[in-house]
């Protein structure tokens, strides 16, 4: 029966049957491997062998297989010289460029030290014209004994108030100084330099039209 034919497959002898065969199998496969590596070897050395009758047969290398140089082509001398006559004035013409933003550059500091000097120029000129009507009697005034004399004008008058006011405000700003009156004399002192301004604007309007 089927059951009994079943069991037949797991009983020790079969086990034993199965095992001796998987290895009968593995012998030969090893045999088949062996026998192919052998004939490759064979086949490979005929080759080599065929190949290296060829080589010894054959006759003489011709010239287009030989191994051969490239040589480059000079150029003609009249090319050789073009190109140096250009490099030349590529040469001439950089150096020049450099020449040129040089003295560019020197021009450019020249009258930068021009318009310095002007200007430093002015500033003496107007600071001794000043001083030179703010004093009497060879005597060298202060810029509040001259502003109190009325020998300034109503620009330089202006300009010692606000300088004036400057050195108060660093003194009375809430900020500087902790007196609990110090805002209001800040007030104070920003009114009296905005009337100062607006008198002597108007005595400068009124000299300008007399």
């Amino acid at each position: 029966c089927s059951v009994c034919l079943a069991s037949s497959f797991f009983t020790p002898v079969a086990r034993l049957r199965a095992i001796s065969r998987d290895k009968q199998l593995e012998q030969a496969i090893r045999e088949k491997q062996q026998q192919l590596l052998q004939e490759a070897r064979q086949q490979m050395a005929a080759s080599a062998a065929a190949a290296a009758a060829a080589a010894s047969r054959a006759g003489p290398v011709p010239p287009c297989y030989k191994p051969h140089r490239v040589q480059q082509q000079r150029q003609p001398s009249s090319a050789q010289n073009a190109a140096a006559a250009i490099e030349a004035q590529c040469r001439r013409q950089a150096s020049l460029d450099v020449i040129e933003f040089q003295k560019q550059q020197q021009r450019k500091q020249q009258q930068q030290q021009q318009q310095q000097d002007s200007s430093s120029n002015s500033s003496s000129s107007s600071s001794s014209s000043s001083s030179s009507s703010s004093s009497s009697s060879g005597k060298r005034l202060t810029e509040e004994q001259a502003l109190a004399a009325g020998h300034l004008g109503g620009s330089d008058a202006l300009k010692v108030a606000q300088k004036k006011y400057r050195v108060l405000a660093l003194q009375v700003h809430p900020d500087k100084n902790p007196h609990p009156l110090a805002a209001e004399a800040m007030h104070l002192l920003t009114a009296a330099l905005q009337e100062a301004t607006t008198l002597f604007r108007r005595s400068s309007h009124s000299a300008g039209r007399l």
